[in-house]
């Protein structure tokens, strides 16, 4: 035990050496930068608040917008199963309804 005390005072003193060391060097000048540290760090913070909630608001929107879309997108597949479905079989012109289908699905592709 006595040799873990000895090996940590070295380590400790030197410690208080360096610290000794700056304030009579830089003084006044390390505790002004400190403060402008402090308020650096102080603005930060403030300014990552503020985009963090930003950004949850923006999330927020898109995930609106993204179930809008999806609610939009169901309605109108609905719709056309619906109109399909009114649709006579004699009438039917297959030919039209396979070109109408591919432009719908070339469209959305797209």
């Amino acid at each position: 035990m006595g040799k873990e005390n000895k090996s940590a005072d070295p380590a400790a003193n030197e410690i208080a050496k360096i610290d000794a060391i700056k304030e009579i060097i830089f003084g006044q000048n390390m505790r002004q930068y400190d403060k402008e540290f402090n308020d650096l760090r102080d603005y930060i913070n403030t300014n990552l608040n503020a985009i963090d909630k930003e950004f949850t608001a923006v999330r927020k929107a898109i995930d609106d917008l993204d179930k809008k879309l999806n609610a939009k997108m169901e309605s109108n597949q609905q719709k056309l199963l619906e109109e399909l479905a009114k649709i006579d079989e004699k009438k039917l012109d297959r030919k039209k309804l396979g070109k109408m289908l591919m432009d719908i699905g070339e469209k959305i592709s797209s």
